[in-house]
């Protein structure tokens, strides 16, 4: 017999196009901005809601001079006085909304300066949820280089390094290149990428992570490459039970989940349940083994009981559906296999397909 591993978890708190990224277009702001210190006229990231610099922003620029105006991103509110002044003779305005921010990717006598952001999603992510992840960029436009690749570092608390080169030691789970995308300066770029969460992020890091950067000759203005960045998204992927079938990877479904200590199939979990009969009347060659889960709230022998029952109201649910007894085996991992630090998740069942 040959096994397709696939999941389908019984989740909740997740809308399929909900983005998970606060404050994602910067346009919300948690108090006074603080202005920067170079130009005194920018506002810095941490102006922003869900925003933060994860360095104390003593980066050295040129001749070694320290500077704390140096290694803070910049926040670009159209709404605040001298907001094109800082822009020079750019162009640009804001993807959407009114605000959008920036941040210096390279530098070409200062190998190691970088900028970064910080941000904040509004909820941990799943284990072994997909997610896509989703910004627009733009090159300024006096820009000399462009970064080759934007990085993204996923973590499970919020970070703070030194000298923004030490950001660089953190290795990011996800790279997006970016050389060559920008056919034209001071113009909006989407890129994307996706992500299987380990289960333990709600934080991440946006910059150049890396050591290199390809020149632009056309632009002899600034010998450094500077990126705008707007409308960050990072959303769960939702798929049917037959792309995963096809896919043979991980599908988590969202918005059903078990009250604690009950077996009961709410509403939300008996419409997804639907899907998966139709899915398996559709595939006559798919078995299916149903795992039930449980939080750690009671002794360890009560909840590997209560995640049989669970499996077993799931395949009561599919027997009367019309799937074939002989379809169906379940078991129990009680309390032994969370996902999740949030026990409402964990309170769940798990489907795993197999071929005849």
């Amino acid at each position: 017999m040959r096994i397709i591993p696939i999941f389908l978890m019984l989740l909740s708190g997740i809308a399929g196009a909900q983005n998970l990224v606060i404050n994602p277009d910067f346009e919300s702001q948690n108090g006074p901005a603080v202005k920067n210190f170079l130009t005194n006229d920018s506002f810095l990231v941490y102006g922003a809601n869900g925003w933060s610099n994860p360095t104390d922003g003593s980066g050295k620029p040129k001749n070694d001079v320290m500077d704390h105006s140096f290694g803070t991103p910049d926040y670009y509110d159209t709404t605040k006085p001298h907001f094109r002044s800082k822009l020079a003779t750019s162009t640009l305005v804001p993807h959407s909304g009114k605000a959008f921010c920036g941040i210096v990717t390279y530098w070409d006598d200062q190998a190691l300066y970088r900028e970064f952001i910080q941000g904040q999603l509004s909820s941990e992510l799943i284990k072994g949820r997909t997610y896509t992840i989703s910004m627009w960029l733009a090159l300024h436009k006096f820009s000399s280089y462009e970064a080759t690749a934007i990085g993204i570092y996923f973590s499970g608390s919020i970070l703070q390094f030194g000298q923004n080169d030490r950001v660089k030691t953190v290795k990011p789970q996800v790279y997006i290149q970016t050389k060559g995308i920008f056919r034209q300066k001071d113009l909006w770029t989407q890129v994307t990428a996706s992500f299987v969460a380990n289960g333990t992020e709600k934080y991440f890091i946006v910059g150049n992570f890396g050591d290199t950067a390809a020149p632009k000759p056309e632009s002899q203005h600034i010998f450094y490459s500077y990126n705008y960045i707007d409308d960050i998204s990072i959303t769960p992927v939702n798929e049917t039970c037959g792309d995963r079938v096809a896919q043979g990877k991980k599908m988590i479904c969202n918005d059903v989940n078990f009250v604690s200590n009950d077996t009961s199939l709410p509403l939300e979990m008996r419409n997804m349940l639907d899907k998966v009969v139709s899915c398996m009347k559709e595939s006559a060659q798919l078995n299916v083994l149903i795992v039930g889960h449980t939080d750690t709230v009671g002794t360890k022998e009560a909840n590997l009981n209560l995640s049989v029952a669970r499996a077993l109201a799931v395949r009561m649910y599919l027997v009367n559906a019309g799937i074939a007894e002989k379809r169906i085996s379940t078991s129990g991992a009680g309390e032994s296999e969370p996902i999740s630090s949030n026990n409402s998740i964990n309170r769940r069942v798990e489907l795993k397909f197999s071929s005849k």
